[in-house]
């Protein structure tokens, strides 16, 4: 490029020769120097020519070059799609496993219960909605076992009591009996 720049000065030079021999009328010697300017411009079409051909290999080097990138930053992001869509699936895999294992338990859970069987419980270290589910059926249960053992004691008080009732109504009979 420096090349064509020293020419193109050359070239400018020369014309204001030229011109200046116009100007002054020596028409032979503006022929002659003509001539000179006809030679610079055939050696800075050369050297066009060639930034030309230096730019358009640039060009393609770069285009290649941009090609390549985007098979290797298309081919990154399929990878990545393809390890998003299998870590997703597999965490929902994980996710859904834990829910129908626990609401499986709640279900065993629920079952026991409804055979009255008291003594089934559920054990959960999570702080989930499913753990506290289970605390809930488990804080139902005692409950509900609590207020059975109740109703046992108030039943066992009133047959001790009917079991005192019999045996005065017994006494007080024989004692009429002996009156």
């Amino acid at each position: 490029f420096d090349e064509f720049l020293s020419l193109l000065d050359q070239y400018s030079t020369e014309q204001d020769k030229v011109l200046a021999l116009l100007n002054s009328g020596k028409y032979s010697e503006a022929n002659s120097a003509r001539s000179d300017i006809t030679q610079i411009t055939d050696s800075m079409n050369e050297k066009l020519n060639t930034l030309i051909s230096i730019n358009q290999d640039l060009a393609k080097e770069a285009n290649e070059s941009n090609n390549i990138n985007f098979t290797m930053t298309t081919n990154i992001m399929h990878i990545i799609l393809a390890a998003g869509l299998i870590l997703a699936f597999a965490i929902g895999l994980v996710l859904s496993l834990y829910i129908s294992k626990t609401m499986e338990k709640g279900v065993l859970f629920a079952e026991a219960l409804g055979k009255g069987d008291l003594t089934y419980s559920l054990e959960s270290k999570n702080n989930d909605e499913l753990g506290k589910l289970i605390e809930a059926l488990n804080q139902a249960k005692e409950k509900m076992r609590a207020v059975i053992q109740n109703v046992i004691d108030q039943a066992q008080g009133v047959t001790a009591s009917s079991e005192e009732l019999s045996a005065t109504l017994e006494e007080m009979s024989s004692n009429f009996e002996n009156i």
